[in-house]
């Protein structure tokens, strides 16, 4: 924490600590909602592929129906692949808000597996323990915040993939339909 910054006088360290590490909590719940929400665009998006390339063999169609067919097969992959990246893992804190930001270089991130296994590595505990201990109540209580600034980035980068999936999955699904009834009624 900056010199010139301040902690309101009114709460203790403790309750600092307690109220941040909770904000912390609260975002990683929604980082399992974002990630649920991909999941499910996922299974949705392999399920509408299958439905066109294995059941209805959209290959083998004519016209505007194969044209639909092709369209929604596009907007499903670019759904599905907007989907996986709000599942995939992130390894480190530059992938997120890359590596040009100012606050990063400085960053220890204590609480993240990402850091901790490339710092300490296997057999590093016993040099984790040591350099935790040295820390005082404040140190974590800006470590609990730095959390909930990094969880944040997080999700809203996942609620942003999660945005454009959703998009897609609508247009794919929509292709579909007009697929079928071009199918249906040439």
């Amino acid at each position: 924490m900056d010199e010139k910054e301040t902690s309101p006088s009114a709460m203790k360290d403790d309750d600092r600590l307690k109220l941040y590490a909770s904000y912390a909590e609260i975002g990683r719940k929604w980082t399992s909602v974002m990630d649920s929400k991909g999941t499910f665009f996922s299974a949705m998006n392999a399920g509408i592929l299958a439905f066109l390339w294995g059941s209805l063999k959209i290959a083998q169609w004519p016209g505007a129906a194969l044209y639909f067919g092709l369209s929604a097969t596009l907007s499903s992959l670019i759904a599905l692949l907007s989907a996986m990246l709000v599942i995939a893992p992130r390894e480190n804190l530059s992938v997120l808000v890359g590596k040009k930001s100012p606050w990063t270089a400085e960053y220890k991130p204590l609480s993240f597996y990402g850091y901790i296994s490339k710092k300490y590595g296997k057999n590093g505990l016993k040099d984790m323990v040591r350099e935790f201990r040295r820390l005082d109540t404040e140190a974590f209580v800006y470590e609990a915040l730095e959390q909930h600034h990094s969880i944040s980035q997080v999700i809203q980068r996942k609620s942003n993939w999660v945005f454009r999936s959703a998009v897609f999955t609508f247009l794919s699904l929509s292709f579909v339909v007009a697929s079928l009834l071009a199918w249906k009624f040439p």
